[in-house]
């Protein structure tokens, strides 16, 4: 679940930078805006979006993790430590 929203928030970003840098070579194109200052405002504002982007990763995981501390669900990390926790105890068994 983490990484399919992880997924999700990388496609946003991925779509807002192409949004604005079609809007960017609109302008520059219709001479409103110099080359070099939409180069120089699109690496800005993609800076800035993957910087943000990462911090929503992070946000979303905590988050994610919480509810599944209320609703008393296990993680799918804690189902994994505990599928090889059962393989070793079966293997101590026998």
């Amino acid at each position: 679940m983490i990484n399919s929203l992880s997924k999700v928030s990388n496609i946003i970003i991925d779509e807002t930078v192409g949004t604005v840098k079609k809007t960017l070579d609109t302008l520059v194109n219709d001479k409103k805006i110099s080359g070099s200052q939409g180069s120089s405002i699109f690496e800005n504002i993609k800076n800035g979006l993957f910087d943000k982007s990462s911090e929503l990763e992070n946000s979303i995981t905590e988050l994610i993790k919480k509810i599944y501390a209320k609703m008393d669900i296990a993680t799918p990390e804690e189902l994994e430590t505990l599928k090889r926790r059962v393989t070793l105890l079966e293997k101590l068994t026998k």
